[in-house]
């Protein structure tokens, strides 16, 4: 699927690196992230709407930005970016959300406020998290699955995954 299809199809995917739009504010990027047509003629003529305006501020609170809505998007920190990012993929209201390593590089309040940011997605939104930090998949799993070269090597609860004989043999060398 092209990324315009994956994302109609209601995925939201972020990657380890934030992606967001560094000139423009934190409130440009949610906007400019809305769904709906993206022609030059459309922006150019485009006004926000009221129930357009309580969505984006919905997600701020969301993310946890909103003293920062209208800070340059360049200036946030990595953690808050990655928030950005995770918001600007909530304004599409997508069914799943797939989240590559989101803590990478975070400092561990950060972490403790991404890890709370996608508990509270759950239920709304389906979240499937790739990381490897496994105290932080600790504080958000309901269900941890282990691959290995392509294919499912265990999955469940994450102390039956990490008592999991296969799982020490492979990825501990135990």
């Amino acid at each position: 699927m092209t990324e315009p299809e994956i994302a109609q199809a209601g995925i939201g995917r972020k990657f380890q690196k934030p992606t967001v739009f560094e000139q423009h504010s934190v409130f440009e990027n949610l906007e400019l992230a809305m769904v709906g047509a993206k022609t030059v003629w459309k922006w150019l003529y485009a006004r926000t709407t009221a129930a357009q305006l309580e969505h984006i501020d919905q997600v701020l609170q969301t993310i946890g930005l909103t003293e920062r809505r209208f800070a340059r998007a360049g200036t946030l920190s990595h953690g808050q970016k990655q928030w950005l990012e995770i918001g600007m993929l909530l304004m599409q209201d997508p069914q799943l959300l797939l989240v590559d390593e989101p803590v990478a590089g975070m400092t561990p309040q950060e972490v403790e406020r991404t890890a709370e940011l996608l508990v509270s997605l759950a239920g709304r939104h389906s979240v499937i998290v790739v990381e490897h930090d496994m105290e932080f998949v600790r504080s958000i799993a309901r269900k941890v699955t282990v691959l290995h070269e392509g294919g499912v090597l265990a999955e469940g609860s994450i102390d039956a995954v990490q008592s999991n004989l296969k799982v020490k043999e492979v990825y501990l060398g135990e």
